[in-house]
């Protein structure tokens, strides 16, 4: 009957009621792309893959002469790696004498702690996707910013790189010191959301300069890698371009995966005008790596596309010897390392995320299977009872499988430094 523990609720009630729950819960994912979760319609094993391509850019030619251009797709991918699971059991005394009743005591007890804690993992994991995906940096890392125009700076870099528009909405998100230093004596500011579902969002401070703005818990710490000589640190080699960059620097210099570097004269360029915007433009180092010999390969995002490219973005490739600024904004004292926290600002066409079905058993294999999927993330809910005949358990386990991707996040992502 309605409302006692069992099949029915646990199979019409409880996932759909889990999958509401976590959806509503998100907020940092709730800026994430969900245009191709529809690629994943069928049920996926964890790792797999589904590739996503980039709309062909051209560039105009001058002149009558008729003048073919190529067609250079590029694509990113989104890969499903993402497993989440929450499991918990009762045995038969705790079932016979403990258990809650009702549906609202089963919510209260069980289904909002587990997707709350379901919820921050996503947002954890899709932090750290952001921070280690998002070149563009403004503020100082390790230096609480204490006026808007740091928060601006990152605006503006959107908008230099073609990644907002003046309709568009985007996230900024705060930690609790960047809020109280910067938002709280100017609170006044602030209009609440007009959507009752942002009560939910967990963190939303309100709206401001066309931008949502939450204080998130989920924002991550990066302590830099360490160069000895700042003033060595430069290009090995003119007109290098691609996603590798052959340096100097000093044997033994460490340089870490969510790094940031700039290269004296080779400056940003807007996508769609492919003129400068005459500032340096910002790379993020991809995969750890030590100066040996001194001299290193960094691994770098974006690639280096020069003149010449429909998808050039620098307005000339590196000379031999230029050189190169560690943590554009931040001052490093040689020999040392920096530690500090990264704000976010992003809106929805910076990364790809997306959900999918997983294999669940069947119904008949075990007391109860569901699975309920989103329409407009893609993301699912599978839960699972069955019971242990040898310990007279039952248990119970929500799994959701997720994944990320890159998608414009060179345009439409900044990262905030910020104090420890």
């Amino acid at each position: 009957m309605p409302g006692v523990p069992g099949s029915y609720v646990f199979s019409d009630w409880v996932a759909p009621e889990c999958l509401r729950l976590l959806t509503n819960m998100l907020a940092m994912c709730g800026y994430a792309n969900w245009d191709y979760e529809k690629e994943f319609d069928r049920e996926f094993a964890v790792g797999e893959s589904v590739r996503v391509k980039y709309p062909q850019l051209f560039t105009v030619t001058d002149g009558q002469t008729y003048n073919p251009q190529a067609i250079q797709r590029i694509n990113t991918t989104v890969t499903l790696d993402q497993w989440m699971q929450i499991g918990f059991e009762w045995d038969s005394l705790e079932r016979a004498l403990k258990l809650e009743r009702s549906e609202a005591e089963i919510s209260k007890q069980y289904l909002t702690p587990a997707m709350r804690k379901m919820a921050q993992e996503a947002e954890s994991r899709f932090s750290l996707f952001v921070y280690l995906n998002t070149n563009n940096v403004v503020g100082a890392l390790g230096t609480t910013p204490t006026s808007y125009q740091t928060y601006s700076a990152a605006t503006t870099r959107m908008w230099e790189n073609a990644g907002l528009d003046a309709s568009e909405k985007y996230g900024m998100f705060l930690t609790p010191q960047m809020q109280e230093s910067a938002i709280a004596a100017s609170i006044a500011y602030f209009n609440p959301g007009s959507e009752l579902s942002r009560a939910w969002k967990r963190g939303y401070i309100g709206q401001y300069a066309n931008a949502d703005w939450f204080t998130s818990m989920s924002l991550r710490s990066h302590t830099t890698g360490i160069i000895a000589t700042q003033a060595n640190f430069k290009v090995s080699g003119a007109g290098q371009s691609g996603s590798s960059l052959l340096v100097a620097c000093g044997t033994g210099d460490t340089f870490k995966a969510g790094d940031h570097i700039s290269i004296a004269n080779v400056n940003n360029v807007n996508p769609m005008t492919l003129l400068s915007t005459n500032r340096v433009k910002h790379f993020i180092i991809t995969a750890a790596t030590t100066g040996v010999a001194s001299a290193a390969t960094l691994q770098i995002y974006p690639s280096i596309i020069g003149p010449g490219s429909p998808y050039q973005n620098v307005d000339a490739l590196a000379a031999d010897q230029a050189l190169i600024t560690f943590w554009p904004g931040t001052t490093i004292v040689d020999g040392s390392a920096k530690t500090g926290v990264l704000g976010a600002a992003l809106n929805d066409q910076a990364f790809f995320m997306a959900g999918a079905k997983i294999a669940n058993p069947k119904e008949s294999s075990v007391e109860i299977a569901a699975q309920h999927q989103d329409d407009d993330t893609g993301i699912a809910i599978a839960f699972v009872r069955a019971f242990d005949p040898v310990e007279r358990r039952w248990i119970n386990r929500f799994d959701s499988l997720i994944g990320f991707g890159n998608a414009y996040g060179d345009r439409c992502a900044v990262l905030i430094g910020s104090q420890q």
